[in-house]
């Protein structure tokens, strides 16, 4: 969701599901933002609410945008690193997959990227966080890291807010210590 041109100092953007739950919330300033992609868990009907805090009041703009899947890609690791070349759009991180053995060690550098700010994360098994940090345009790395188990394992870089663009993204698996 995005809200532009808001007048209001500081408010509450809420989206709401069926019986009225919370899925996602974030405080919201005068100004342009921004409410991350959600993925709405059924069909049915669901609703968006500005809340102004305090005495704050004053007007905006709040667009519903769908975003299309996340784009993912799958390599098979070999010693001088595979890369894939991908885009992201508004709302969109895009990943890379790859299957591990406990013990491998592996890197991930990012490069040529055009996207403004982002977060750049090696997961492992179950999701779990190996390695993270925020990145910039330009050319980064993850340093190397010993995978934990044998398994399914993804890179993802995720654009902040309204940020986009492309980036190539380079996992290598290196020898013994």
């Amino acid at each position: 969701m995005r809200v532009t041109g808001s007048t209001i100092t500081t408010a509450d953007l809420r989206l709401y599901g069926v019986g009225d739950e919370v899925l996602a919330s974030s405080v919201v300033h005068a100004g342009d933002s921004y409410l991350d992609t959600q993925r709405l868990p059924a069909d049915g009907s669901y609703s968006v609410r500005l809340d102004p805090w305090g005495t704050y009041s004053g007007r905006a703009t709040v667009v519903v945008v769908e975003v299309a899947p996340d784009p993912v890609e799958t390599v098979v690791l070999s010693e001088p690193g595979r890369s894939a070349t991908m885009s992201a759009s508004l709302g969109q991180a895009v990943q890379l997959n790859f299957a591990g053995r406990a013990g491998e060690r592996v890197s991930v550098r990012v490069t040529g990227s055009t996207i403004t700010t982002a977060n750049l994360g090696l997961y492992g098994v179950g999701d779990e966080v190996l390695a993270s940090k925020a990145v910039g345009s330009g050319d980064s790395y993850l340093d190397t890291r010993r995978l934990p188990a044998s398994g399914s394992y993804s890179v993802r870089l995720d654009p902040w807010d309204t940020h986009s663009g492309r980036a190539t993204v380079t996992v290598t698996k290196h020898g013994p210590d």
